[in-house]
């Protein structure tokens, strides 16, 4: 179980870490910087006073990213356990949890825990995370959680 544990802390945090990457190189292309998206993301639990500035915040906000990917991480896991028998196709499984998990998550739970702090719903933003989210992250998640030869999932 401690194995299994340490698997699911490696590959959200792995997951997390390249979803940012890829949330910071965005944004940064639309000239915000990394410590107002880490601080918009602390929004989303805190409120608006998330937006002042300051590491603290963005700290907060990293908390919450790699918070939401360790829960989309333990999701997988269980689907993996209970449908033990579909492990073979774990890239399309990894990029249909991958789609759903951001669908549920970024365009449900977040904007509605987080009003008036809503996500952005620029369509460009939208489709390059369903085109990261299907095609990498999920994937990975799914990859870094396939059953182990004589090993649990």
């Amino acid at each position: 179980m401690r194995a299994q544990s340490l698997r699911i802390v490696r590959v959200a945090a792995s997951v997390a870490a390249i979803d940012l990457l890829f949330t910071l190189g965005y944004w940064a292309s639309q000239d915000i910087g990394p410590l107002r998206v880490l601080q918009a993301m602390a929004a989303w639990i805190v409120g608006p006073t998330a937006a002042s500035p300051g590491v603290a915040r963005a700290m907060e906000g990293l908390a919450v990213h790699v918070a939401i990917y360790v829960a989309m991480t333990l999701a997988l896991a269980a689907i993996v356990r209970a449908w033990r028998a579909r492990s073979q196709r774990w890239f399309v499984s990894g990029a249909t949890y991958g789609i759903a998990a951001y669908l549920v998550v970024y365009q449900g739970i977040v904007p509605w825990i987080a009003a008036p702090i809503v996500p952005s719903r620029a369509p460009d933003w939208i489709a390059a995370c369903l085109v990261v989210h299907g095609l990498l992250l999920g994937p990975m998640m799914r990859q870094g959680l396939r059953p182990r030869p004589g090993g649990a999932a």
